[in-house]
Parts: structure tokens; sequence; C-alpha cells
């Protein structure tokens, strides 16, 4: 007996304090809830696929200045290769005077500007003639462009015409000078060495023509 209430006595202190701590908490304190686990919102930043670039006197702002795109190249290409020499095919008018004809594409005329360079090849001439316009207007509603050989003398030159049906090209060089016609359409091009005309006109043009000009007064006769 003896040890069973020696060992009753601890196990009454335990519960005593367990108890007396229980009564300590009050009794109208519920324990807190776990605390929801709320998602947060994810920003993104999109990027464009232009460049931009924020303001640099509004840091912060909203507003983006966009960035202009680049200049597209100039309208037209900068060269046009019309035709070149061994494209040319021989032919006589009736009284021998040779021709040259090929077939080119005619999309550049529509694409003239100042500053292009036009080459073509040229009988008689070894190197390509390159031509770059420097000037062009209107006479008579028909636009008209001038070019000069930029390797050339002043006096090497082209002006091209085009009409409404065909395009009149005249070339002078140190060799001579060049008309070309050319279709609109079909592109039918017709290259003549005015040297030759010449030579059909006069094979004997030797003669040298002075200027006009007027003559002058008759000497008055001395008296007899």
């Amino acid at each position: 007996m003896r040890t069973l209430w020696m060992i009753g006595v601890p196990v009454a202190v335990l519960a005593g304090v367990a108890g007396a701590l229980w009564l300590s908490q009050p009794t109208d304190t519920a324990p807190a809830p776990l605390a929801a686990s709320t998602p947060q919102p994810v920003s993104v930043s999109l990027q464009p696929q232009i460049s931009a670039t924020a303001p640099s006197s509004a840091e912060g702002s909203d507003t983006i200045e966009l960035r202009a795109p680049a200049a597209k190249a100039a309208a037209g290409q900068a060269r046009h290769e019309l035709w070149q020499a061994k494209q040319l095919r021989e032919s006589a008018l009736a009284d021998g005077t040779p021709q040259y004809h090929t077939d080119i594409d005619t999309a550049w005329l529509s694409e003239l500007s100042v500053g292009q360079e036009l080459v073509m090849g040229l009988p008689g001439v070894e190197q390509p003639v390159r031509v770059q316009l420097d000037s062009t207007h209107n006479n008579a509603g028909v636009p008209v462009w001038q070019g000069a050989l930029p390797e050339g003398s002043e006096i090497e030159r082209m002006t091209l015409v085009r009409g409404a049906l065909e395009t009149h090209i005249s070339v002078t060089t140190l060799q001579g000078t060049y008309s070309v016609i050319i279709d609109n359409r079909s592109g039918r091009t017709v290259v003549t060495n005015e040297n030759d005309l010449a030579r059909r006109a006069d094979p004997h043009g030797d003669t040298v023509e002075l200027p006009a000009g007027e003559l002058p007064p008759p000497a008055i006769p001395a008296n007899s």
C-alpha cells in the first residue's frame, strides 16, 4: 500500500499542474486560423517589336516615344543597265547605213530620277557608256532628262525624251553621236550612229562650212 501511495502522489501533482495551466487560458479566444495563401499578380512586361525609348524629361511616365522606322531607299534603283554592246544585232538600211537592234525591259522608264546612272553599250565604243542624270524638265508636257558622262568631257552628254509611244535618246561622245529609239511597250530598241548617216549623206564631206554673217559694204570707187 505504501508503494501505491508513493506512485499516486506524483501523478496527482502532474494532473494539478496541467489543470492549472488549462484554466489560465482565456475561454473566449479561439486559435487564429492559418492565413490563406493568396496568389500574387505576376507583372509581365511585353516588349514591342519596334524600338521605343522613354522620354528623358519624364522618367517613370507611361508615355513612350516611338522611334521612326529607318527611311526606305530612294524610289527606283541607283543604276540601270539598259543593254550591253554584245546584245546589239546589226542590220542595214536600204542605203546601206548600219543599224543595231535589241530588246530591253522598259520598266526603268517609270523609275527615272536625278542622280541615277544609266549604262548602255554603243557600237564602236569599247567600254559601256555611263550617263548620270543631272536635270529634268517638261517640254510641252513631255518629260525631258539630261545627263553627263561622269568620266567624259563637258561636250559628252545625253538627252532623253520620253514620249507617250517612244523614248528618244541622243548620246554625244568623243567617238560620235548616237541616236536611240525605244518602243515604250515592246521594248524594241534601234541604235544608229549619226556619223554613219553623215558619211552616207556626203561621202566627200571634206567641205568646211563657214558660219553665216553679213558681208562688209562694198568699197566706194575712187574718182577718175
